[in-house]
C-alpha cells in the first residue's frame, strides 16, 4: 500500500499489511457493545431508582415541616454525587497515569 502525496511521488506506508489496533472484529465489537449496554443500564437504573425514591428518602433523611425543602435537599445530594464523579475521575486518572495503571487497585 502507498499514499499519494502531491509533488512527492509515491511514499510506502510503514504499517502496510499489519493489523491495526482498531481492527477488533465482529466478536469483539459485540462484546464491547454488550459491555457498554450493561454499563448504561446500571447507570440509568440507579438514576430511576433514586428519582422514584426521592420522596421517601427526603422525609427519612431530611425531616422538615416543608416537604418541598426536604425534596430539594434530597435532589441536591444527588446532584453533588453526580458532580463529584468527574472530579474523582480527574484525581484518580491523573494518579493512575503518574504512578502506573494498576496503582489505584493496590
Amino acid at each position: 500500500m502507498s499514499i499519494e502525496q502531491p509533488g512527492a511521488g509515491v511514499i510506502p506506508r510503514r504499517d502496510a499489511g499489519k493489523p491495526q489496533e482498531s481492527d477488533i472484529g465482529n466478536q469483539g465489537l459485540v462484546r464491547v457493545t454488550i459491555a457498554a449496554s450493561v454499563g448504561s443500564f446500571v447507570e440509568y437504573f440507579d438514576l430511576v431508582v433514586y428519582g422514584a425514591l426521592a420522596g421517601v428518602l427526603s422525609t427519612v433523611f431530611f425531616p422538615s415541616s416543608d416537604g418541598v425543602a426536604s425534596l430539594l435537599k434530597s435532589f441536591a445530594v444527588f446532584a453533588l454525587a453526580f458532580a463529584a464523579r468527574p472530579l474523582g475521575a480527574l484525581f484518580w486518572g491523573r494518579w493512575a497515569t503518574a504512578s502506573g495503571a494498576s496503582a489505584p487497585w493496590r
